[in-house]
């Protein structure tokens, strides 16, 4: 994420959680990070599993960017889902309770997040 902060490129966060708790963990793990986060959705903000993807659609506008020009990483099916309906591509990372799923539509799916760059994100995004 660092990379990304200094290439200054957008970071969002859309979550299932509460704001509150989404805050604490960033401020005690990412807490140089965390002003360049925005916007962070979560629970309060609305439904992220609807059907049409809410969450996903309002980050896009807060944004204001595509589908097209952003790509998610997701831990689970549920978002994975969530993000190709919304239009947008994405990664996963499985966690230990997501280990065993399919993951089926992702662009690329690992276990281990430090895998990721921007070359990478950007060559799913972009490929040639």
């Amino acid at each position: 994420m660092g990379q990304a902060v200094q290439e200054r490129i957008a970071i969002a966060i859309v979550s299932t959680s509460i704001e509150e708790q989404i805050e604490a963990f960033l401020v005690r793990h990412l807490s140089e990070l965390r002003p360049h986060i925005h916007p962070i959705l979560g629970r309060r903000a609305g439904t992220k599993t609807a059907s049409d993807s809410p969450l996903y659609r309002k980050c896009l506008e807060e944004l204001g960017l595509g589908a097209e020009q952003v790509i998610a990483i997701e831990d689970s099916m549920n978002g994975l889902r969530c993000a190709l309906k919304a239009g947008i591509k994405c990664v996963a990372v499985p966690n230990d309770y997501t280990a065993c799923a399919d993951f089926k539509g992702a662009v690329f799916v690992t276990a281990d997040i430090s895998r990721l760059n921007v070359s990478l994100l950007d060559s799913l995004l972009n490929p040639a």
